[in-house]
Formats: C-alpha cells, sequence, structure tokens
C-alpha cells in the first residue's frame, strides 16, 4: 500500500481538510519529480522500452507548472504504478522509492 490509512493533515491539501497550500503542493510534487529523475536510469537500464516512468515524471512536472489539470496527472500516476508492478531487482527497489514520493 502507497499511503496509509490515517494521513498526516500536512500533505493532503486545504480544500481536502489539511493544510498544504496549493503553492506547497506544486513545489512538493516538483522535488518529487526531481528525486525520481535522479533513479530512473536504473529503471530505464533494464526496461529501455518503457516510458511509463519517464511520462509521469513529464506529467508532474507539467501539473506543477499549471500546464495540464490534476484528472490528467493522476491518470498518469495509475501508468507509473503499473510499471513499478511488473519489475524486479534494483530498478523495482529504486522505482518503488521514487513512486513513493510521487
Amino acid at each position: 500500500m502507497i499511503l496509509p490509512k490515517i494521513r498526516d493533515a500536512r500533505f493532503i491539501t486545504v480544500r481536502r481538510g489539511g493544510s498544504l497550500s496549493d503553492r506547497d503542493h506544486h513545489m512538493l510534487a516538483i522535488w518529487a519529480a526531481k528525486c525520481a529523475e535522479h533513479v530512473l536510469t536504473y529503471f530505464e537500464a533494464v526496461y529501455p522500452k518503457d516510458n511509463r516512468p519517464r511520462l509521469v515524471i513529464d506529467l508532474t512536472l507539467a501539473w506543477a507548472r499549471g500546464e495540464i489539470k490534476t484528472n490528467e496527472a493522476k491518470k498518469a500516476a495509475y501508468y507509473s504504478n503499473a510499471a513499478a508492478r511488473e519489475v524486479t531487482g534494483a530498478a523495482s527497489r529504486h522505482y518503488q522509492l521514487a513512486r513513493r514520493l510521487l
């Protein structure tokens, strides 16, 4: 499971009852995408034809810049999660870590 049953209000947006501002939410997404970029090479070395992780990183950054809507970014996250379920070994370990950050 990616998210705990009881979520920390600091990571829930204000409009959903938490304390995370939109500005901070965007900054957190950018930080997470940049962290994921650092381990993406491990995944791509094993699965060079699978562009789902790179796509979700690009779409996360586009969302943070206001270029796409949240629903489109969420859809990309589902594709990325599917990629994570299919990998094993070092690519899996590094990718699982990066995925938790996104």
